[in-house]
C-alpha cells in the first residue's frame, strides 16, 4: 500500500490543513478488515486529546474561546463536522512546527499502542522522532511555587482523564485477522501525526487525515 507522504522539515511550519490519504490498492483478493479509530476501537475521542495537548503549548485563551465556537457551529449544523476539525487543527497548530507538534503527541500515542495493562507489545516501535524538551530542565514539583504545583497537578490529571486507550476486544481481533492473513485498515478523519504510527506500531494500514 502506497500512502502519500508530506514533506515538512522539523523546523518548518506547518500548515495545518486536513486532506484525506487515499491508499493505492494494488490487489483486492484479500479480505479486508475495516476498522473506525475513535469511539469505536478507542474508549475515547483520540481528536480531543490532540487539541488538548496542542493547546498546552501555549494555553491561550482566545484559541480555547474560538474552539469552542466551532464545537458550537459543528454541533448545530452550521459547518460540517469535517470543516470543524480542519479549523480547529489550524488554530491549535498555528505557528507549531512539525517537531513540536510531534514531542507534544508523545504521550498520546504512548497511551494509545500500549496494552490493557499498561505495558507496550515486544514487537512495537514508535516512530516519533526525540527532541529534547526544555520542560526537561524545568525545576521539580516540589519546587514550585503551591499555585504552579496545583497547575501542574490539573493538567496532568486531565491529560490522564481524556486520554484514549484501544479497547482490548479490538487488538485481539486485529491479531486474529492478521495472522489469517487479512488485511487490516484503521479508517479516520483524524490527522496522521499520530495515527500513523499507532497503525504502524498495531501492524495496520491506514486511512486518515493528513497535516499539511
Amino acid at each position: 500500500m502506497t500512502f502519500e507522504q508530506s514533506d515538512v522539515s522539523a523546523s518548518s511550519t506547518l500548515n495545518a490543513t486536513t486532506e484525506l490519504v487515499r491508499p493505492i490498492v494494488a490487489d483486492c483478493d484479500q479480505d479486508i478488515v475495516l476498522l473506525d479509530f475513535d469511539g469505536t476501537m478507542t474508549n475515547r475521542d483520540s481528536f480531543l486529546a490532540f487539541l488538548w495537548l496542542l493547546w498546552l503549548q501555549d494555553r491561550s485563551l482566545f484559541k480555547a474561546l474560538k474552539a469552542v465556537w466551532f464545537f458550537v457551529a459543528a454541533f448545530v449544523g452550521v459547518i460540517g463536522k469535517q470543516q470543524a476539525k480542519e479549523h480547529l487543527i489550524s488554530l491549535f497548530a498555528l505557528n507549531l512546527t512539525q517537531a513540536q507538534i510531534e514531542l507534544r503527541c508523545a504521550s498520546l500515542i504512548a497511551g494509545l499502542i500500549q496494552d490493557s495493562d499498561g505495558m507496550q507489545p515486544a514487537h512495537t516501535h514508535t516512530h516519533t522522532h526525540t527532541h529534547r524538551d526544555d520542560s526537561s530542565l524545568a525545576p521539580s514539583p516540589t519546587q514550585l511555587p503551591s499555585r504552579a504545583r496545583e497547575e501542574n497537578f490539573v493538567v496532568s490529571f486531565i491529560s490522564r482523564l481524556i486520554q484514549p486507550t484501544i479497547r482490548r476486544y479490538f487488538r485481539e481481533l486485529i491479531r486474529a485477522a492478521l495472522s489469517e492473513h487479512k488485511r487490516v485498515i484503521i479508517v479516520s478523519a483524524s490527522p496522521d501525526i499520530y495515527l500513523a504510527p499507532v497503525a504502524s506500531a498495531l501492524g495496520v494500514e491506514l486511512i486518515c487525515s493528513r497535516l499539511e
